[in-house]
């Protein structure tokens, strides 16, 4: 049986907060049985440290502060960008966050080009306004990184859920899918200079999106409680003698009571969930690569999201070969192993 293929860990601080998480109560269930079989005590949860993401000031990526006088609106209004010059300067335009930043910005650079018309504007305001396009266009790489590490809904979701998800679903999944494939289609039309799609495209949409479901930070903590009781699980496990617990050419009983553990609790209760984790990981951790690979917000991602993966993988193998070894030191004759 293929128990898991991939999965992440990130060493963090986690309160498991009591019996009502799903993760926990499972694994207490899961713990109990095993001690009543094999009398192993299971020692206190480690803590696992949490690295804290970069800061805001240290990620934002700089842009110029080129905008047009409110003095040029008349002429302006002949090409149509008035309105959304006039937005940007107004009381609530001088403090746009970062998405609403992104998309004038995009807004821009599609309805300037009628503006750039020779002869429609003095040679001044045109020289002006050819200026500020360019700027604006080599600034909206920068827009767009800034977006995708400085948006608070963003950084949510790179930090654990006080709640992790139920052992059986993933509710929001689908709604953070869809999400994460806007913000890579709107970062495919900014590659290509598309700007009359891009301007049609929102941000913001996403974002709520993402806000609204939770997944991801609720990803997080499920997996990151499931890393810590495994850890603490092996760490009991490997003090068990096995071949004393099971003196081969005796007779004992324990088979069929771990064989009701293995398949009344670790297989459909915490293999199976883990299984549901990986295949998530499965479908968005493309999706973050894709968006965060040219930011410098990746290396702490992939320490949060794909470095520890092997960490994980190495303590699930661990289970696994533990239960296997017990399969065989206590089977009895005919018996058929489970935990391949």
């Amino acid at each position: 049986m293929n128990i898991w293929r991939t999965l992440f860990l990130l060493p963090i601080l986690l309160s498991l907060s009591s019996c009502s998480d799903p993760v926990q109560s499972v694994w207490a269930d899961y713990q109990t049985r095993l001690s009543r079989v094999t009398s192993v005590e299971f020692p206190p949860v480690a803590s696992l440290p949490l690295t804290s993401l970069p800061s805001i000031s240290q990620l934002r990526q700089p842009v110029a502060e080129l905008e047009l006088s409110l003095l040029n609106m008349l002429a302006l209004r002949r090409c149509g960008l008035d309105q959304l010059v006039g937005e940007r300067n107004s009381s609530l335009g001088k403090v746009q966050s970062v998405s609403q930043r992104f998309r004038y910005e995009s807004k821009f650079l599609q309805q300037v080009q009628p503006c750039l018309r020779p002869g429609l504007l003095s040679t001044e305001l045109s020289d002006q306004l050819q200026l500020v396009s360019q700027r604006k266009r080599i600034d909206l790489p920068n827009q767009w990184i800034n977006l995708l590490m400085l948006d608070p809904t963003l950084r949510q979701q790179w930090q654990p859920a006080a709640e992790g998800l139920p052992l059986s679903g993933q509710p929001g999944l689908t709604e953070s899918l869809q999400a994460l494939h806007q913000l890579q289609r709107i970062q495919q039309l900014l590659e290509k200079e598309q700007w009359q799609a891009l301007s049609e495209q929102n941000a913001e949409d996403a974002l709520a999106l993402l806000y609204q479901s939770g997944y991801l930070s609720r990803w997080l903590h499920s997996v990151f409680s499931h890393l810590r009781l495994l850890q603490q699980t092996n760490s009991a496990l490997e003090q068990l003698q096995i071949a004393q617990f099971c003196p081969a050419g005796k007779a004992h009983g324990n088979q069929e009571k771990l064989q009701g553990v293995l398949t009344q609790v670790f297989i459909p209760r915490i293999q199976q969930p883990l299984a549901q984790l990986d295949g998530a990981y499965q479908q968005f951790w493309p999706l973050l690569s894709a968006l965060y690979q040219q930011s410098p917000l990746w290396p702490a991602l992939q320490q949060r999201f794909d470095q520890p993966l092997q960490d994980l993988k190495q303590q699930l193998h661990v289970h696994v070969a533990w239960w296997q070894q017990v399969q065989h030191q206590c089977a009895t004759p005919g018996a058929a192993s489970s935990a391949n």
